[in-house]
């Protein structure tokens, strides 16, 4: 489930988008939810500071009332925060269109609002199952940012992902072709990757790529990767999930 925010400072204008975000959501059974509908830019980059989401949607007005943050200053922080967000600017002011190139924030779209509510609506819809499309053919692959880039390895292809020794903000990818090493947290790509199995508190292992399993020395072992270590507690689900493959 990935979650939505929405920065509109006209009160009726908001309530509008909000109805039509939900609407869609509920119509097409998009994996998304409405988790912030707001006129203060502050309020979704708290959230976002204390969240730390790898991905998610913003629709954002640009200029905010009685704000000393744009909805440009908005898209650029959120740009530095959320390494897969998709941005759609809905506003009245396309002429900032060089600012926000200039910004290098990369906006899915760029909604005028003196555009009709039908119009306005089904650009929306679009862009959310864009979206929905795009996501669904990512299933089949992990991402991660490293210096700013957003890298993708086909999931076919990981062994496991690890936690670093003394280090627990800094994930260690092994695939077939390449290790890398990211700021990350282990929790966050168990939920976003339930194909992996939590066997560890420090390993989130693709059981494909298993070539045995020493229940004794707790320890799972790979081709292309060094052994795994496999907490006691999760002993039984791993041996039935692996007699199941």
């Amino acid at each position: 489930m990935q979650n939505l925010y929405l920065l509109e400072d006209d009160p009726i204008y908001r309530e509008f988008l909000t109805q039509q975000l939900k609407n869609i959501i509920m119509i097409e059974k998009l994996p998304f939810q409405l988790q912030l509908a707001t006129a203060d830019p502050q309020a979704i980059m708290t959230e976002l500071t204390e969240e730390k989401p790898h991905a998610a949607i913003f629709f954002l007005d640009i200029e905010i009332a009685n704000s000393t943050i744009s909805g440009i200053d908005l898209a650029t922080f959120i740009r530095a925060h959320v390494p897969a967000a998709d941005i759609i600017f809905v506003t009245n002011h396309p002429e900032s269109a060089l600012l926000i190139v200039t910004n290098k924030i990369m906006p899915l779209d760029l909604i005028q609002k003196d555009l009709s509510a039908d119009t306005c609506a089904a650009m929306i819809h679009q862009d959310l199952l864009d979206i929905a499309q795009r996501l669904t053919h990512a299933e089949d692959q992990v991402t991660y940012t490293l210096a700013g880039i957003i890298h993708a390895v086909d999931l076919a292809e990981i062994s496991y992902l690890m936690t670093v020794p003394g280090d627990p903000g800094t994930l260690r990818l092994i695939s077939d072709h390449e290790t890398a090493e990211f700021h990350g947290n282990l929790n966050d790509y168990e939920t976003r990757y339930p194909q992996l199995f939590r066997c560890h508190k420090s390993f989130l292992v693709n059981l494909a790529k298993v070539s045995a399993f020493d229940a004794k020395k707790r320890q799972l072992t790979f081709a292309e990767a060094a052994p795994a270590d496999v907490s006691f507690r999760k002993v039984a689900s791993l041996r039935k999930q692996l007699l199941e493959r």
